[in-house]
């Protein structure tokens, strides 16, 4: 993640969304730092910090912004707002916004996390008022943030506050202590810099807000349960299942050994039986699995995982609900989903010259696929892959797991 300022509006958007505020998900106001101390040392480039980003904003199209939704116009306002007054401390509640706000639009497009400058006080009384003024359920505070050398390294030291109105309680009440070196990734810094010694400590306690709110999410709660409910049906109406191998044995020889039928444990087949998807476990040694697979134009290694279970009948189940993952339930549901048998397992090659974005991408990213694939066009890319290996296969609507 940038240390600097990230896409924020040179000019100010008002919008207002107060009073609207429940059906957003989640609702998290961070505040700007309460105490600020550093030692002599870092003066110079705490001042440095602070003057190569006084007034700093970054460049973002006026015509853009109006195509998102409520909650991103308001973020975006609250980042403009917050940055006219930005200090070297005052980073870490810009830096807490920005990943937050990346770690959980994909879950929660609906979200709205706002940085306002209102400095932490870590008085739990002040924090259930902020809460109740702005109607947002959860606020990170930060008390106090100081920096020092042990041993000519820097750190920083970040008091964390995360309050919840709806139990009006404190569900992190820690500090947290982070060197000058770069961690990379998503905090990735200048190397032995004082900013990189907020990157390391507010790191730490951003993966405890995003438990905290994953926890106590309404969404994931639910998905939670439907995802219990979905292992139940298919531990008790599909896995126990009695299966005819005659289907699979039509399609691989005895001879051939890459494929182990004694490792078949389940089978599920559509209706007319042309296609199916086969679970295979079979336990190997530390070479892997690459012996087994030849390439054979009539099935294809896929959706292949390791693990240990503790038994083989643990390792059939925990392979077998995979099955959630694929499309086999309706949304929102434990019924069984007939368009099963056309996701991603039984995807065939489309036409991209009929698809709406044709004009956008058809002369440029989508040229050389379309071109290479037009002669295969309705047939299922299982199929496909092979025939581009072997011109001289039929091809066949089988794909073994």
């Amino acid at each position: 993640m940038r240390k600097d300022l990230l896409l924020l509006l040179s000019v100010f958007i008002t919008v207002h969304l107060w009073g609207q505020t429940s059906s957003f998900e989640p609702q998290i106001l961070i505040l700007s730092p309460g105490k600020v101390r550093a030692d002599k040392v870092f003066e110079k480039e705490i001042a440095e910090w602070n003057k190569n980003n006084k007034g700093r904003s970054g460049n973002r199209d006026p015509e853009d912004l109006k195509k998102q939704p409520g909650n991103i116009k308001t973020m975006v306002a609250a980042e403009v707002e917050f940055s006219k007054n930005i200090d070297f401390g005052k980073q870490v509640s810009m830096d807490a916004e920005q990943y937050l706000s990346y770690r959980f639009f994909e879950k929660f497009p609906n979200l709205l996390i706002m940085v306002k400058d209102i400095p932490s006080s870590g008085k739990i009384e002040d924090l259930r008022k902020i809460a109740a003024d702005t109607k947002l359920q959860y606020v990170l505070s930060f008390p106090s943030l100081s920096f020092f050398k042990v041993d000519g390294i820097s750190y920083a030291k970040l008091a964390v506050q995360f309050y919840d109105h709806l139990t009006n309680s404190l569900l992190i009440d820690t500090s947290y202590i982070g060197d000058w070196f770069n961690p990379g990734f998503e905090f990735a810094c200048h190397d032995s810099s004082l900013s990189c010694t907020i990157s390391n400590a507010i790191s730490q306690a951003l993966d405890k807000v995003i438990y905290e709110v994953a926890s106590n999410s309404p969404t994931l709660k639910k998905e939670r349960e439907l995802w219990q409910n979905r292992l139940e049906v298919l531990r008790n109406e599909y896995y126990p299942k009695s299966f005819n191998t005659s289907i699979v044995t039509k399609v691989i020889p005895p001879t051939d050994s890459n494929i182990v039928m004694a490792g078949l444990y389940q089978l599920l087949v559509n209706m007319d039986s042309t296609k199916f998807v086969g679970f295979f476990l079979k336990k190997k040694a530390k070479q892997g699995l690459k012996q087994l697979y030849q390439g054979k134009w009539y099935y294809e290694k896929t959706e292949v995982t390791y693990f240990t279970p503790e038994d083989d009948e643990g390792g059939h189940l925990q392979y077998f609900n995979t099955l959630q993952d694929w499309g086999f339930f309706k949304d929102n549901s434990t019924a069984f989903s007939p368009d099963f048998w056309e996701t991603h397992l039984f995807e065939k090659v489309r036409d991209l010259r009929k698809d709406p974005d044709w004009d956008k991408y058809g002369t440029t990213i989508w040229k050389s696929e379309e071109e290479e694939n037009r002669k295969y066009i309705g047939l299922y890319k299982v199929v496909v892959d092979q025939l581009k290996g072997d011109k001289e296969t039929s091809p066949t609507r089988v794909k073994i797991n």
